[in-house]
């Protein structure tokens, strides 16, 4: 993640996903009083792809949920009652894609 513009001082991963072909993580990053959220896919140890999905320590923090079918939802904001203003999936290829 560094290579790619993610210098932290600290980094934590979480498997969310794990099968034959693919690997899908969730790498908190954090920095000074931020943290960011990224979805990481992966195959045979190689970054297929890779997204932010999250950021609070902001004024206007995103929040997500990875549902069962590893449908990605986005929110300004949390809360109860908010409405996802994205919608993101996992494709067949480990590509992370607007739904």
């Amino acid at each position: 993640m560094k290579n790619n513009s993610y210098d932290a001082e600290t980094y934590k991963g979480l498997v969310i996903h794990s099968d034959e072909n693919f690997l899908y993580l969730l790498i908190s990053i954090l920095r000074g009083d931020s943290e960011y959220f990224v979805l990481v896919t992966t195959k045979n140890n190689v970054i297929i792809d890779y997204k932010e999905i999250g950021l609070i320590g902001d004024e206007n923090p995103i929040t997500f949920k990875i549902l069962p079918s590893f449908i990605i939802e986005e929110y300004q904001g949390n809360g109860p009652n908010l409405k996802a203003f994205e919608k993101l999936k996992i494709n067949a290829a480990g590509k992370i894609v607007k739904e």
